[in-house]
């Protein structure tokens, strides 16, 4: 795989929130030590899903997982935007672990985000800013030849990997 620990997704991606910093570093399990409470700014419900796409696309999965996290665990259950998080998370979960190069799970997680995110496109075609059926078309274009075979294949790289577009 042609990945580099920390490569971004989107190197010139416009910045939602420019006034928040980036964490020092990106947390990588098993890999360096897990940071403390306070590694991401203070974020409110109006700023914590833009800056997770700004963490997202600079290629801090486990930060952007964090910060759509704090949003998932105040909706109620049965709400679409809390659906589409849950997706998002997973796929933030999927590519760490490819990245990793721990394929079973990168599997896994990324066939569950593909699946939430088309939950919510049976539904509508835009949520919080994005296209749904284009993120589900871009998911599924990236990882089917992750999911086509038990080994990484060569030409996987994560800066291919979905763009989050906000519109």
């Amino acid at each position: 795989m042609s990945c580099v620990i920390g490569e971004p997704i989107w190197k010139d991606a416009p910045r939602f929130c420019g006034d928040l910093q980036f964490p020092s570093y990106r947390y990588l399990p098993g890999k360096n030590l897990h940071p403390d409470e306070g590694h991401l700014p203070q974020l409110t419900e109006h700023n914590a899903f833009r800056y997770g796409v700004d963490l997202y696309h600079a290629g801090y999965f486990y930060e952007a997982h964090e910060a759509w996290e704090s949003l998932w665990l105040k909706l109620p259950k049965e709400d679409l935007e809390r659906t589409l998080l849950h997706g998002l998370i997973q796929l933030t979960a999927a590519l760490l672990k490819l990245e990793l190069k721990q394929i079973p799970p990168a599997q896994r997680l990324s066939r569950r985000a593909l699946h939430y995110v088309e939950i919510v496109q049976h539904h509508t075609t835009r949520m919080m800013g994005l296209d749904v059926p284009q993120l589900a078309q871009h998911m599924q274009r990236y990882f089917q030849p992750l999911w086509a075979s038990a080994k990484l294949p060569p030409k996987m790289s994560i800066s291919r990997a979905p763009k989050l577009n906000l519109v």
